[in-house]
């Protein structure tokens, strides 16, 4: 076993990637969201930190009754002070986690049933948030921004049998716990940018 906790753990957790996820992103993206050329050829991993493994998020996961990993990555969160903090982003069959990294300890924990809509902007950026009813938002940054927003919506409809709206908008307000946090997303010759207000 290594420090991190990392270790074998048997039966208690699979891992399912969406099946045709990456098929799906074609007709959801196209004429809205400008893609990097890299994007065009990436695959979808899922679980690419192989959270199965970890014994520390595989007690989070029984505490919550999941069985599933659809989704495990590192991801940028923008908190209502605007600073960025890395935090892990765990999606399972019907819980989002957001989990540190050097503890493991989970900050926030999602029902998917709660969510309520997914916003994107038009540019060639990574940057997304998840609207959660009545709570604040979530503002994530991830170059696998597009597998987790397919993710959550074929989840959701599967739970739900409805289907997750998706906006694609280049200004929008983000309501982040006490605060407003603003957002312009604009062109720039070499790398587009999100501008807080």
């Amino acid at each position: 076993m290594s420090s991190d906790g990392l270790a074998p753990s048997e039966g208690s957790v699979s891992f399912e990637c969406p099946a045709g996820a990456a098929a799906a992103a074609v007709p959801l993206f196209m004429g809205k969201k400008r893609r990097r050329k890299s994007s065009c050829y990436k695959c979808f991993d899922g679980d690419y930190l192989n959270i199965c493994s970890n014994q520390s998020v595989a007690k989070h996961m029984s505490k919550s009754r999941c069985k599933e990993v659809l989704f495990a990555d590192m991801v940028v969160k923008v908190n209502k002070r605007m600073k960025m903090q890395e935090r892990i982003l765990l999606i399972t069959e019907n819980i989002l986690f957001n989990i540190d990294p050097s503890t493991y300890k989970v900050k926030r924990r999602i029902s998917l049933f709660d969510v309520t809509s997914l916003t994107v902007s038009t540019k060639e950026d990574n940057f997304f948030c998840i609207h959660v009813g009545t709570e604040y938002d979530y503002l994530l940054v991830s170059t696998n921004k597009i597998e987790i927003i397919l993710t959550l919506m074929m989840q959701y409809e599967a739970l739900t049998e409805l289907q997750l709206p998706v906006t694609f908008a280049d200004t929008y307000t983000s309501p982040s716990s006490s605060s407003l946090l603003a957002l312009n997303f604009i062109p720039c010759a070499r790398h587009p940018a999100a501008i807080f207000h």
